[in-house]
């Protein structure tokens, strides 16, 4: 990313929010552990979250974020990609996670946090 990206990504951060989660509105150990996780950018980590969904990642749901397509024709590495995803999430089968994601100024980030224990199993980054 460079840093006119990074620069219009900054302008546009809300202040910090509780994450809203559908069944369990008072409880923010997902957004607590995005919030810690210092792999993350910053801007990401203290960003508004589009959304969070909480599911029991089955074997079905597994193969379908492994194999899907990129958004983009240009996508580079993306078999890399998927095997990153393979690899972070296969684990984690039959647990329940909280997807998070982050849309800014031309890229959308994913997070996916282990309910139980609150850890980031795995993030990624995509330019729309």
């Amino acid at each position: 990313m460079n840093a006119r990206a990074a620069s219009l990504i900054r302008e546009h951060l809300p202040a910090k929010e509780p994450v809203h989660r559908s069944g369990d509105e008072g409880t923010n150990g997902p957004a607590e552990a995005i919030r810690a996780f210092e792999e993350l950018p910053d801007f990401v980590r203290h960003a508004k979250f589009r959304q969070v969904n909480e599911r029991i990642l089955d074997a079905k749901l597994f193969e379908t974020i492994i194999s899907q397509r990129p958004i983009r024709d240009d996508e580079t590495d993306w078999a890399g990609r998927l095997k990153r995803r393979h690899e972070a999430l296969h684990p984690h089968i039959g647990k329940k996670l909280a997807c998070a994601f982050v849309r800014l100024p031309g890229v959308h980030y994913t997070i996916e946090v282990d309910v139980e224990s609150c850890e980031v199993v795995y993030w990624e980054w995509q330019a729309y």
